[in-house]
């Protein structure tokens, strides 16, 4: 079994939550978990991993790194106590699962983004999900959203990848470093970030609006693509895959309604921003800027041109920054009066649809022989309907959606299907109604 080392001079800088850590335990609710999931899936190449080979391999390099022991007590009503977990706690975190079909393996990944991650133990679950026909393997990480954001989850892949000590060091970026934290904002930067925002606000504020969250239930769906299709599609259109990404979604949102009756004139859609340039830290460093997707047209470069003057505004006068700077006065408030001005500054927010677009940072590249195929990203609703996550790696990029079935009724293979095409060919109409030209599952 491959030994990790952890460098002890940065244990005691992650076994700590931030500003940014602590607010996704003020926002989450029973209906809104917040935690996220990464699903692996395996070929057959290996032979069948068994979970006592998975457990110990997990308690092995659980134990070098102090940010999976990381146990938090409390943290709703009351401030949250952190402490180092036992061993014995470590070894719960991991289970196995077993299910008939792909269909069934979907309802559980569903179920589990509607469960929330409470206890004392590492708020991080891992399970060997074993499925019978056709018989194959997955591996399913969950985290709760206070112990890393989506760049800082690669890091969860060295629990059980296969690598040497030197391969393996690749993930320490999102294991040893500091946990990331904002420095003062200066006030002209606060000011202008938060007219940017909430300018931004305003403008997703048209009416009719999409359908709100209404629901603790969750519905999950993906696609993949391979890259270089991406890369040669966004290249044609003059445009970089992330433009390209959310012009294609901006599409086959308009393509495919909710309704059937059209989009409201605006979308509006809070968009993940990374506050950290070097990449290198532990913990959460994401802002939130919104994206305003027009309602109002099915035309790709409509979309693309939209998408480009929003996102350099974005660049231009950083609304990510708004949110802490606002959130910076009251951190000298007792813990609920904290956790209600969280809850009700998100409620006042309310977005219509999360959309985030990740580079992939991780070099796992199979479990115990067995190659990984693909990795489907799932975000919570951050009191959204939908959330949508694109997670673009050197061979494959992937989307996985997350919805509220009560609020999106039957939504999800629709929009799985139009964003299938308007990938494909983003400048041909894709409006669909037929649920069999594509299946949301796994």
């Amino acid at each position: 079994m491959t030994e990790l080392i952890a460098d002890a001079r940065h244990q005691q800088s992650t076994l700590r939550l931030t500003d940014l850590d602590k607010n996704f335990l003020h926002i989450e609710t029973r209906r809104r978990p917040m935690h996220w999931a990464v699903l692996f899936d395996l070929e057959n190449s290996g032979g069948p991993i068994s979970i006592d080979q998975l457990r110990g391999r997990i308690r092995e390099r659980a134990l070098a790194y102090d940010i999976f022991q990381l146990g938090i007590s409390r943290g709703k009503w009351r401030k949250p106590l952190v402490g180092r977990a036992s061993e014995t706690e470590l070894a719960d975190n991991v289970g196995q699962v077993f299910v008939g079909t792909e269909s069934d393996a979907t309802v559980w990944v569903s179920r589990l983004m509607a469960r929330p991650l409470r206890g004392s133990r590492p708020r991080w679950r891992i399970w060997l999900l074993n499925q019978e026909r056709p018989k194959r393997q997955r591996i399913a990480v969950c985290a709760h959203h206070v112990l890393a954001d989506g760049m800082a989850a690669a890091g969860f892949s060295a629990l059980f990848a296969d690598g040497s000590p030197e391969e393996l060091r690749h993930f320490e970026r999102f294991l040893t470093a500091d946990r990331f934290e904002l420095g003062p904002i200066d006030k002209s930067d606060a000011k202008r970030a938060i007219r940017s925002f909430r300018t931004s606000w305003y403008e997703g504020s048209a009416r009719p609006r999409w359908p709100r969250l209404t629901s603790g239930r969750r519905e999950v769906g993906y696609l993949s693509v391979p890259t270089v299709e991406l890369l040669r599609m966004a290249t044609q259109c003059s445009a970089s895959v992330s433009e390209y990404i959310l012009a294609c979604v901006g599409v086959a949102l308009n393509a495919c309604p909710p309704d059937g009756r059209g989009l409201p004139r605006k979308v509006r859609t809070l968009v993940p921003v990374t506050l950290d340039p070097g990449l290198h830290h532990t913990g959460n460093a994401v802002g939130l800027t919104f994206l305003n997707i027009p309602g109002s047209t099915s035309g790709f470069d409509d979309h693309l041109a939209e998408c480009r003057q929003q996102m350099g505004a974005v660049a231009k006068y950083q609304p990510e920054l708004a949110l802490p700077a606002i959130a910076g006065r009251s951190r000298l408030l007792p813990w609920p009066a904290q956790r209600l001005a969280s809850i009700g500054t998100m409620r006042l927010l309310r977005p219509d649809i999360i959309l985030g677009v990740n580079p992939g940072f991780s070099s796992a590249r199979s479990v115990f022989g067995n190659r990984i195929s693909r990795v489907y990203p799932f975000s919570p609703l951050n009191y959204a309907s939908m959330a949508i996550s694109v997670l673009v790696l050197g061979g494959v990029t992937t989307f996985g959606i997350v919805s509220d079935p009560a609020a999106l009724p039957g939504y999800l293979p629709r929009l799985i299907g139009c964003l299938r095409n308007t990938i494909a060919d983003p400048h041909q109409s894709h409006a669909t109604t037929n649920r069999s030209e594509s299946r949301g599952g796994l």
